[in-house]
């Protein structure tokens, strides 16, 4: 059943057994299958079936450290940001939840293993009908060395023969609305956590027009993004100092995957095209279509003291070759179809490249860039808070201090060599590192930016001593309390969150509402 609090026929208090907030990947999963196992869910959705301008004004913040934008890529909308992604998914690797000793304050309470079987799960939820396996890729990977550079896969949830994102918001639609037991109520905003001894009794929400809604349960799950769920822990903070006053980590240790140039590829026509062929999003006309690129492997970040990092080749077209040239006659540029059909071969290759093959064109490049991902070091200092402004619910909003240190930099600096070394070893191309990851202490404000993975402000830990919820994501000293969502990554790799983030509220379901059989069998 999908409702909508701001319609103004909903009762003023509500109960169900368990109380999902946000309807993201993660609260999409959780309250799905928890209504699959026959309990009472209510999930709670801050927007409606659309994006509306004055629901997403309430992301707006404040910014104090290294450049992000607060109110985009995070969605008050059912679907939430998974109605605006690319689809790419991979998982952490297994060194990530490890404690490692040159990354401080980093190690998951669980392991690897622990999340393997999740995985196995959260594909069906993310659109792949096959395990993970060597034949995802169409092409064979060049053979690095392995104790240097790993090749690095991500998948892309079918969609035919253009890079779509799973629509979640679309795609689950007519299940939320059909599963038993399950009540969607949209444009309900969490404004009021109500104690009761160490649990939370009650959970009020607001729509934008003046309705409200309590709903009591036996346990709440916020599932509201990164950034957000950190925001609402603050909140409930200052509600109820007697529950989560005892500790300082809420907000703190806030990442994301800064991105950016860190070398440039130089490449005659042949050799272009073979990088084109082998390191891109490799299109098929229909089915599973999956991205190559690389990665740095276990042993040299052990060996050299380095964050987890990834990379892939971004390929720059010449506006002026054929097939640039036919694209300008088809927006309406006249003048373009004659220097396009100057060269029909070119044409004709790329036309039965994408119609009859289903594969992505080849483009002559004028610029080829290596475009890194790269993991954050956990750091106190890097924040989220609560801001002095308030919002149009009278919620403050977020202040937030991201900060890029020099673990990030070296790091970056250190992936560029390698990778240049790796490049002429096997005659992929002339690789050069970017100036300022050559010298880190001159890298300009732009040259890394934010991917909206907002992970870490309330971080898995053993106790509240260094962190916010538990192995079981429940928050430290309320019993009823649960966070899912890359917020409580302790440390996120380099890979794009949602695919851990789903695994993540598939195992929540487990200790919320264990099922008859093992997981492995979904």
């Amino acid at each position: 059943m999908i409702e909508d609090l701001a319609s103004g026929g909903l009762e003023r208090e509500a109960r169900a057994d368990i109380c999902v907030i946000g309807a993201g990947p993660a609260g999409i999963t959780l309250a799905l299958e928890l209504a699959a196992r026959g309990r009472r869910v209510i999930l709670a959705e801050a927007g409606g079936l659309l994006p509306e301008t004055e629901t997403q004004a309430l992301y707006g913040g404040e910014c104090v450290g290294h450049p992000m934008a607060l109110d985009e890529g995070r969605y008050r909308v059912l679907g939430g940001a998974a109605t605006q992604w690319t689809g790419r998914c991979a998982p952490l690797d297994d060194i990530d939840f490890e404690r490692r000793e040159w990354v401080a304050h980093s190690g998951w309470p669980i392991g690897a293993e622990t999340l393997k079987p999740y995985y196995a799960a959260a594909a069906r939820y993310c659109g792949f009908s096959a395990p993970w396996g060597a034949g995802d890729l169409s092409v064979e990977a060049p053979p690095f060395d392995p104790d240097r550079i790993a090749a690095q896969v991500w998948r892309y949830a079918p969609q035919g023969r253009v890079r779509r994102y799973r629509d979640w918001g679309r795609d689950y639609f007519e299940d939320l609305r059909r599963a038993p037991g399950l009540r969607v109520i949209l444009h309900a905003n969490a404004v009021e956590f109500e104690p009761q001894s160490r649990r939370i009794a009650a959970v009020s929400f607001a729509s934008l027009h003046g309705q409200r809604l309590r709903v009591t349960a036996d346990a709440f799950v916020l599932c509201c993004g990164g950034a957000e769920n950190a925001r609402l822990l603050l909140v409930c903070r200052e509600q109820a100092p007697e529950l989560l006053g005892g500790g300082d980590w809420i907000g703190r240790c806030f990442m994301q995957h800064p991105r950016g140039v860190i070398a440039t590829v130089r490449a005659d026509r042949a050799a272009s095209e073979r990088l084109q062929d082998a390191f891109n999003v490799l299109a098929r006309r229909s089915g599973l279509q999956t991205e190559l690129g690389f990665a740095l492997s276990p042993s040299v970040q052990r060996r050299e003291n380095l964050l987890n990092a990834s990379a892939i080749l971004t390929y720059t077209a010449d506006p002026n070759a054929p097939w640039e040239r036919l694209k300008q006659a088809v927006r309406g540029d006249v003048g373009a179809l004659a220097a396009a059909l100057g060269r029909p071969r070119a044409i004709a290759r790329n036309l039965w490249r994408r119609g009859v093959l289903g594969h992505h064109p080849l483009l002559e490049t004028q610029a080829i860039a290596v475009v890194a991902d790269l993991e954050q070091a956990p750091d106190p200092e890097s924040r989220v808070t609560l801001g002095a402004e308030k919002d149009a619910l009278g919620m403050p909003r977020l202040r937030v201090d991201w900060r890029i240190g020099a673990q990030e930099r070296a790091t970056a600096a250190r992936f560029a060599v390698v990778l240049a070394e790796e490049f002429s070893r096997l005659r992929l191309g002339e690789l050069t590192p970017a100036p300022w990851a050559s010298s880190p202490g001159l890298m300009p404000t732009e040259a890394l930016s934010g991917t909206f993975h907002h992970i870490g402000a309330a971080r898995m830990s053993e106790g509240p001593a260094t962190g916010v919820v538990d192995a079981d994501c429940r928050v430290h000293g309320v019993d009823n309390l649960f966070v899912q969502g890359c917020a409580v990554f302790p440390t996120g790799g380099h890979a794009n969150p949602t695919f851990t983030i789903v695994a993540l509220a598939l195992r929540q379901a487990d200790f919320l509402a264990p099922p008859p059989t093992d997981v492995r069998a979904h």
